[in-house]
């Protein structure tokens, strides 16, 4: 969020050259912008992915009375999987849309 809101507070300082025919600074802009949008969603899809797998552990989970240690695995690597998906999701949103 604060990756995005610096986009908009500088987003003046690029549009002015956009009259310049052979000028590269607008297209740069506007494509890690849109980087910085995709990866917002990638976080927001990796969220709802680990509720729903935590969901789909959990539940079973204690109903079936499986061990502790279990359900704790599982929402360990369920964990270590979104922290991942986070972080990588912006080296991901950017080779996307070749922002570079």
């Amino acid at each position: 969020m604060f990756e995005l809101l610096i986009y908009v507070a500088i987003a003046p300082l690029p549009c002015a050259f956009l009259p310049m025919e052979d000028s590269r600074i607008p297209k740069k802009y506007f494509l890690s912008f849109a980087a910085v949008c995709l990866q917002g969603l990638f976080i927001i899809i990796s969220i709802k992915l680990y509720q729903a797998i935590c969901v789909d552990t959990l539940i079973p989970a204690v109903q079936s009375s499986t061990a502790l240690s279990d359900i704790a695995f599982n929402m360990l690597l369920g964990a270590l999987v979104l922290v991942m998906a986070v972080v990588k999701s912006g080296t991901w949103a950017k080779s996307i849309l070749d922002a570079m």
